[in-house]
C-alpha cells in the first residue's frame, strides 16, 4: 500500500516520512524525496526521530528515562543494521 492508496493527495502537502505497519504486518516506510534534501538532512532527521522515539518510550511507560530509552533504541539500531530482521518495504513518494 503506497501513500495514494492510504488516500493522501500527492498534489498536496506530504508527511516527509510516512511509516505504518501495513495488512500483512510489515513495516512499510515511504519517503518524499523532495524534502529530503542531503545526507545531512538525513541525518538530522534521524536524530529527531531517536529523541522522539525515546521519549515516546518513556510516555508509554516503557523505559524509565529518555537517556535509558534512547541507549536502548541506539542497540536496537545497531542490532538491525547487523541482522536486518525485517524486509525493506515501501518506496519513495
Amino acid at each position: 500500500m503506497d501513500a495514494i492508496e492510504m488516500g493522501f493527495d500527492v498534489d498536496a502537502d506530504l508527511p516527509l516520512i510516512l511509516g505504518f505497519v501495513d495488512e500483512d504486518g510489515d513495516l512499510n516506510v515511504q519517503i518524499d524525496t523532495d524534502q529530503l534534501g542531503s545526507a545531512d538532512n538525513a541525518g538530522i532527521i534521524l536524530a529527531a526521530i531517536e529523541q522522539h522515539l525515546a521519549g515516546a518510550l518513556v510516555h508509554m511507560g516503557v523505559a524509565d528515562t529518555e537517556d535509558a530509552a534512547l541507549a536502548a533504541v541506539r542497540d536496537a539500531y545497531q542490532a538491525e543494521l547487523i541482522a536486518q530482521t525485517n524486509e525493506n518495504s515501501g518506496g519513495m513518494l
